[in-house]
């Protein structure tokens, strides 16, 4: 009983626990959740074998200390692996995620391809500490709100914001009110002052047919 005990336990750790370190990514923004399977199996695939090594490591350390291979011994081990490995997961899962994306990035840029992120487009422009603002407009271009970025969710389907409105003074003119035309917003973005102050993203969602206009503070 013991030893298919640990085969199961083995089998878990090397397959399961890739899938947590991909659903924390997930919710730390860090990668994009997705339904596509060539994106997601590298990852957790690597991710396993990380984890299978800490397993591995654990059951080998709690073997010097004395303990005897039963089944509590694989459940310490397994419950050991499992608090490890959120905690890498967290303090440097970004980094391996990051480090994954310059190594396919530094081929493709000798075929001369465009940089890969796991993070969709409209996640990647939103990835910034900075109070950005935004400026959404239709396919119309006609004006569906403004102003600075609370929080946003992004995954294959579905595109959302939520925003700020900007706090005016009194006095204001109800034109100072109103979002600006796509047409006005586009000719500062071209202005000087504004390429100084701001990094300027433009979002096209054609799935939900939206445009996202951010400034980003430099």
């Amino acid at each position: 009983m013991y030893t298919i005990n640990n085969l199961v336990a083995t089998l878990l750790t090397a397959g399961g626990l890739g899938y947590i370190n991909y659903g924390t990514l997930i919710r730390m923004g860090v990668i994009n959740k997705t339904k596509d399977k060539s994106e997601m199996l590298p990852l957790c695939l690597i991710f396993s074998i990380i984890d299978f090594s800490i397993y591995l490591l654990i059951q080998e350390c709690l073997n010097i200390l004395g303990l005897k291979d039963n089944n509590w011994n694989i459940l310490l081990t397994i419950l050991i692996t499992m608090l490890i490995v959120l905690m890498l997961t967290v303090l440097a899962g970004r980094r391996i995620a990051k480090m994954f994306n310059k190594l396919i990035n530094r081929s493709r840029q000798k075929d001369q391809k465009g940089k890969y992120s796991h993070q969709n487009p409209f996640r990647l422009m939103l990835n910034t500490n900075n109070q950005s603002q935004a400026y959404v407009y239709d396919f119309n271009y006609q004006p569906l709100g403004y102003g600075y970025v609370l929080s946003s969710s992004a995954s294959d389907d579905e595109f959302q914001l939520n925003l700020d409105p900007y706090v005016f003074k009194e006095g204001d003119t109800e034109d100072e009110l109103e979002q600006l035309p796509y047409k006005d917003l586009i000719k500062n973005t071209q202005t000087p002052e504004w390429k100084k102050d701001y990094n300027i993203t433009q979002h096209i969602n054609f799935n939900q047919k939206f445009i996202v206009v951010l400034l980003d503070p430099r």
